[in-house]
């Protein structure tokens, strides 16, 4: 039984500016007390939900609206992955946080609820928006707002514009045929348009061209997303093929077996040590966000991704290369191919990725 649906207004400092949140509270079938902690987005007025769980959770403890036996679950809504998110929160003695990602399934069970409880996202209730909206109002006259975030955000993303290569540059390699070095050529000089393409939220990414990984390396990484971290390793190869055998729908063409199977001695290097590849990741994210210049990085328009080094990382591989002949015969293949690589791939042609970027 849901007891509270509302906005939740948390404080860290004095000093910070109070962050807002969607607190769902229920009791379960097990008479058991149950917060689901929901991101706002953009709508946050503070640090990120990830960022600041232990004042949340002890806020709600100390003031007594929640008993300090409540189970906690953070949430996010539609992801990368199309799916929102889970975790299970407790705080240790110290009181610092650990997380334990959960299956949807698992968290309707632990609340009690059904799968329409997250039919309808935040921003689109408008109760909850409309409370948004007031609260966004009176946090940040209310406090000696600093906008120089704001100012340094707005900077960059005129930078990124200025330096911006034009769609129409990657559409006249496409139509043209080119190989692969001239596509890494031209990407390399603007990597925005992989932010621009994969990056989740849109404007939080780090991405880093020809990404040393065990003995080789990829030829783009992207860091992006909120609370778990998304590793996106990308493999291109060129225009000048069809991606897949004409009169051989089910077989894709040489090249792009290459590049899943370049991609693939990554993955399982990555994977051979997971915990070691996630601490590396996690520490060359944080200096790249305290101003070092690692692997030619290149920083989107926000200055630090709103992830913690604690939780999990979820890799995702990408593949682009080749023209596209037939558009709906071909999605079916792409999508009978990936299912069957085992390594949560995304194969694109071109034709296909190039119509992803929103710039001219």
């Amino acid at each position: 039984m849901k007891i509270t649906d509302k906005i939740h207004r948390y404080s860290i400092s004095e000093r910070a500016i109070d962050g807002l949140c969607r607190l769902r509270v229920f009791c379960n079938d097990n008479n058991e007390i149950v917060a689901l902690v929901t991101s706002v987005g953009n709508m946050n007025t503070g640090k990120s939900i990830t960022n600041a769980i232990e004042y949340v959770i002890g806020g709600l403890v100390d003031s007594g609206d929640l008993p300090v036996e409540t189970i906690f679950i953070e949430h996010y809504e539609k992801d990368y992955l199309g799916k929102d998110s889970f975790t299970l929160v407790k705080l240790n003695q110290n009181g610092s946080p650990a997380w334990k990602g959960i299956a949807e399934g698992k968290a309707i069970e632990l609340l009690s609820c059904t799968k329409a409880e997250f039919s309808e996202p935040t921003l689109n209730n408008e109760r909850l928006l409309n409370d948004l909206a007031v609260l966004n109002r009176n946090i940040l006259p209310a406090r000696d707002y600093d906008y120089s975030e704001f100012n340094d955000k707005l900077k960059r993303y005129i930078e990124i514009e200025k330096e911006s290569i034009s769609k129409r540059s990657i559409l006249d390699l496409i139509e043209k045929g080119a190989k692969e070095t001239a596509f890494l050529k031209l990407l390399g000089e603007d990597l925005s348009v992989f932010g621009e393409v994969h990056a989740h939220p849109e404007d939080d990414y780090i991405v880093f061209p020809e990404f040393p990984i065990g003995d080789g390396f990829v030829d783009f990484l992207i860091l992006t997303s909120v609370s778990y971290m998304d590793v996106v390793l990308v493999e291109i190869k060129g225009a000048d093929f069809n991606m897949f055998n004409q009169g051989h729908y089910d077989k894709p063409a040489r090249n792009i077996e290459i590049a899943c199977d370049q991609i693939r001695k990554r993955l399982r290097y990555i994977m051979d040590d997971l915990a070691s590849f996630r601490k590396h990741i996690h520490n060359i994210r944080e200096r790249v966000e305290a101003g070092e210049s690692i692997h030619n990085s290149f920083i989107g328009p926000s200055d630090h991704l709103e992830v913690s080094s604690d939780k999990d990382i979820r890799i995702h591989t990408v593949v682009i290369g080749g023209r596209t002949v037939n558009d709906i015969e071909e999605a079916k293949k792409r999508h009978e191919y990936t299912s069957n690589q085992k390594m949560n791939l995304r194969l694109e042609s071109w034709d296909t990725w190039v119509r992803k970027l929103k710039r001219d």
